[in-house]
């Protein structure tokens, strides 16, 4: 099912809604799809679902983007444009490493530059957001250091690879990839322990949401997503840890 904008639902339970973290749940693979099988055909449906976040998630106050939004702007953590009320890190993190890897997957000059202007912005808009003290970002980026926030693994990762592999492939500057090895190696100092000999990686955001209706805790307020579980180890966090790694290991490999 779509929105009346054409975009893809997020799941069959939330109707109408768009959330960032679908941007790379579903991007990725059609965009691979679509020049690998089909020679590009579907490029226009694609970067609809890219334009549609820019114009209805984007917050001109924060420079970035609302985790979900409604277009029937009915569910129950909607506010009057259909979005949620608060931007939330992993939701930027996947959003934040759709951008570099669909457009390193697509081959129409129009829709790269396109997607190049979408990823330079956030890029910069981050930027602020990475705490000088910890070297990370926190779980809810805008509000650093209030009580309950935390700087959050998964999220930081999921920025890193988008700075590392952004600067790698040059859809963003390459400056950017000193930002992203410094949070990488801000989440090592940080949340990255050995305990007999295994390594253990804390600090991970377990899960957050919105909804559905019958799960009015998942509001979208600060409270809510400061109150989800802190793990360790969770796949969530893993992964893109591994992705920034291996990002970090190409560039270094690059300057050799």
């Amino acid at each position: 099912p779509r929105t009346h904008e054409g975009n893809f639902w997020h799941k069959a339970i939330y109707p109408n809604q768009v959330w960032l973290d679908g941007l790379y749940m579903a991007q990725v693979f059609y965009a691979r799809y679509t020049t690998e099988m089909e020679g590009g055909k579907n490029y226009d449906d694609i970067r609809r679902q890219f334009r549609t976040v820019r114009e209805k998630m984007f917050d001109p106050a924060t420079g970035l983007y609302r985790h979900g939004y409604d277009a029937s702007k009915t569910a129950f953590w909607a506010g009057e444009n259909g979005c949620s009320l608060n931007p939330w890190l992993r939701s930027l993190g996947w959003f934040s490493a759709a951008l570099i890897d669909v457009t390193d997957n697509v081959t129409d000059a129009a829709f790269r530059e396109e997607m190049t202007g979408i990823a330079a912005e956030l890029a910069k808009n981050l930027l602020p957001y990475i705490d000088a003290e910890t070297g990370m970002l926190w779980q809810m980026p805008h509000q650093i250091g209030r009580e309950g926030n935390y700087p959050e693994t998964s999220g930081s990762a999921m920025v890193a690879y988008f700075y590392l592999k952004g600067a790698r492939l040059g859809i963003l500057e390459r400056s950017y990839a000193a930002v992203g090895e410094k949070i990488f190696n801000a989440i090592c100092d940080r949340y990255l322990t050995e305990t007999d000999g295994k390594l253990n990686l804390g600090g991970i955001c377990l899960v957050a949401g919105l909804g559905p209706e019958n799960n009015r805790r998942r509001d979208g307020t600060y409270e809510y997503y400061i109150s989800e579980p802190i793990v360790e180890n969770d796949a969530k966090g893993l992964a893109p840890f591994l992705m920034a790694y291996t990002e970090l290991l190409l560039s270094n490999k690059e300057e050799k």
